[in-house]
């Protein structure tokens, strides 16, 4: 039973009853106290208003002669372990708690629940404050420096997890409580910036705090008004959250509006309101308002990119070939990836657009992996320069850049024929990308390039090159856990080598390499696999 309801049925059953059964009531529920809670719940029933005035000023003062200190947590060099002569920092992270800060901070968040149980928001606010701003120093014995521990450091070093969950529901219902103002907005934003309250929902605040929250749907407002000028994701997650919570926005015509308003900082608004409208089956609709939306996101967005692919799918639905086709190309823009740029490139596209989809690959700075890309714009020789200038910075180790991706795609374009296995295989460990919905992209996709035979046999004797140094590499020098991968990568290279014209390159090229290593089991049987299919 959540909170909410156990109190309401808690005040019908108390509102039935007569003085006497109350009195019995009571003194039944205080028996049931446990030893620890004893003393808080005597505070709460002390009838005197300022009971706690005494504590809150003492706090008050300890925080100020906590301030003269120079630090206030110490490391030592035990704190440090040394292995092979190195120091290794990553479990040195336990402070000496020099003047008991822990205890007395437990203290403080005990009296700031009990005024919040009575409804002290202001006060138990003011305590928060205290805990939360004050500046923690840490000395370090080792290096002989000083340094400023964040409140989340301090707060996952001293208390426990189950603490600190209840620390933070506390403390971010009560500036709920308080938020009448934008300071006071802008300290709880600050406090969601914690670890502890980085996960809190609103619905874990409003179920569980001892009252409701008051002017609920006022605060929602104008919380959602806050964080509609703020950016990055902290603020969009909140907005999220707050957007679910408020009656005013389950008003389509308002949801519209916010997301017009937002869609340069907030553009998953849009997304909501179009998911909302696809739930509904809203379809024609969905592309009325993803359309807009489009034009309203900046361009440099994943979340357009994201509007963008659910639009393709329901233009396609509606046979509406112009909104299709500008949805794909807006998809690529917003999120310029591989998965995204195949739906452009199988499907025809006007020469103006594909200039400047070749012009926006080649230069723009959101563009990640872009020899890949360009592969696929059928630039082959803009990436073999490229690849070439990439190797003369690295001698050899593919993760490091882009060859490890760009050798397969050659060696997949020059071979004939279905997948095999060996490509299956080089293609998974190598693209981030759905295997299945590559394989059928790729096909459709090879059948537009025309190669010469020149320039295959540039790009096969590079290739040929390269696999060679990096099998030769990996396998000498016993990394196993690239076996299967350098076993895939040389009877792709054989097939590649067949699909040029030279006989069976394949079986050759998989019984030199079996002699040359025949003392690595490992990598022969990983051979053995691909050779025999």
């Amino acid at each position: 039973m959540d909170y909410q309801d156990f109190l309401s049925k808690s005040t019908a059953k108390v509102s039935n009853m007569s003085q006497e059964e109350m009195q019995t009531a009571l003194l039944n529920l205080l028996r049931m106290t446990m030893p620890e809670n004893r003393e808080k719940v005597l505070q709460m029933l002390d009838p005197a208003q300022d009971s706690f005035q005494k504590d809150v000023t003492d706090y008050a003062n300890w925080f100020k002669e906590m301030a003269k200190k120079k630090y206030h947590f110490l490391r030592e060099e035990d704190d440090y372990y040394d292995y092979d002569d190195e120091w290794d920092f990553s479990d040195s992270d336990d402070y000496q708690d020099i003047y008991q800060m822990g205890e007395m901070l437990r203290k403080i968040f005990d009296l700031a629940e009990q005024l919040i149980y009575t409804s002290h928001y202001r006060e138990a606010a003011e305590l928060y404050a205290r805990c939360c701003t004050f500046s923690y120093r840490l000395h370090d014995e080792v290096t002989g420096e000083e340094s400023e521990l964040s409140f989340d450091d301090v707060m996952s070093e001293l208390m426990e997890e189950v603490e600190c969950k209840k620390i933070a529901m506390n403390l971010l219902y009560t500036a709920i409580q308080m938020s009448s103002s934008t300071e006071h907005l802008e300290e709880l934003y600050r406090y969601y910036s914690f670890d502890m309250c980085y996960s809190i929902t609103l619905e874990e605040i409003i179920s569980t705090g001892p009252k409701p929250i008051e002017r609920l749907e006022q605060f929602l407002a104008e919380w959602i008004q806050f964080l509609s000028k703020v950016e990055g994701s902290l603020a969009d997650r909140l907005l999220m959250d707050a957007i679910a919570h408020s009656p005013a926005l389950a008003d389509e015509r308002a949801l519209h509006q916010l997301a017009r308003e937002t869609a340069n900082l907030h553009p998953t608004v849009y997304l909501k309101y179009i998911e909302q409208l696809v739930g509904e089956k809203e379809w024609q609709k969905v592309l009325t308002i993803g359309v807009e939306a489009l034009e309203a996101i900046p361009r440099a967005n994943k979340v357009r990119s994201t509007i963008a692919r659910k639009l393709i799918k329901i233009a396609e639905r509606l046979n509406n070939s112009a909104v299709s086709y500008e949805a794909r190309l807006a998809a690529y823009y917003s999120d310029p990836q591989l998965v995204n740029l195949f739906p452009v490139i199988t499907e025809p596209l006007q020469e103006e657009d594909r200039l400047a989809l070749l012009e926006f690959t080649q230069t723009d700075e959101t563009v990640e992996e872009r020899q890949q890309l360009l592969f696929f714009l059928q630039q082959f020789g803009q990436v073999y320069e490229l690849e070439q200038q990439e190797r003369q910075k690295v001698e050899i180790g593919w993760n490091s850049y882009s060859t490890g991706e760009i050798v397969p795609l050659y060696l997949l374009l020059l071979r004939k024929g279905p997948f095999s296995k060996a490509a299956t295989q080089v293609i998974a460990s190598r693209l981030s990308m759905d295997l299945v919905c590559f394989e059928d992209y790729f096909e459709e996709w090879k059948t537009s390039v025309t190669l010469p035979e020149e320039e295959q046999e540039i790009y096969l004797n590079w290739c040929q090159l390269e696999v060679e140094k990096v099998t030769d590499v990996l396998i000498d020098s016993k990394y196993r856990k690239y076996y299967m991968q350098m076993a895939a990568l040389i009877v792709l290279l054989g097939e590649a080598m067949e699909g040029s014209g030279i006989l069976n390159a394949c079986q050759e090229l998989i019984q030199a390499y079996r002699q040359q290593h025949k003392q690595k089991r490992n990598f022969i049987q990983e051979l053995a696999v691909f050779a025999d299919e």
